[in-house]
């Protein structure tokens, strides 16, 4: 898909098939990785991850098909080229955000033990004096 998207119109099939597959692998995806507790919470579960990829794939599919009828489809590549990295960088957010939250709690934590000391400290002394 990589380099299917950066051809015109290979591209365009690419983005027909996806109204189809996209949002039955979502739903698919939901539906293996979700414990509802009833089958239709499952389902409308399911409907929502459909609905989300297709409403995604929509807008990329707009997006490059305004990019075709200004340009040509010259700019195609380029778009295409903008939107992988935006999907890596949103890959390696998610896959480092927990991380970086952890640290930042830790961060916290050791600036309110600091700060929570020193305040002890001042009103022992005030206290001695």
């Amino acid at each position: 898909e990589l380099l299917a998207d950066k051809v015109p119109i290979v591209d365009h099939l690419m983005h027909v098939v996806g109204v189809a597959v996209k949002p039955a692998a979502a739903a698919v995806l939901v539906g293996g990785s979700v414990h509802a507790q009833s089958p239709q919470i499952l389902a409308g579960l399911m409907a929502l991850g459909a609905l989300n990829a297709l409403g995604i794939h929509a807008a990329v599919a707009s997006v490059r098909g305004a990019s075709t009828l200004t340009t040509a489809g010259i700019a195609n590549p380029a778009i295409s080229t903008v939107e992988d990295g935006g999907s890596i960088l949103a890959t390696l957010l998610a896959f480092f955000a927990p991380f970086i939250a952890a640290f930042l709690a830790l961060c916290f934590a050791a600036t309110l033990f600091i700060l929570a000391r020193n305040a002890y400290k001042r009103v022992r002394t005030s206290q001695r004096a």
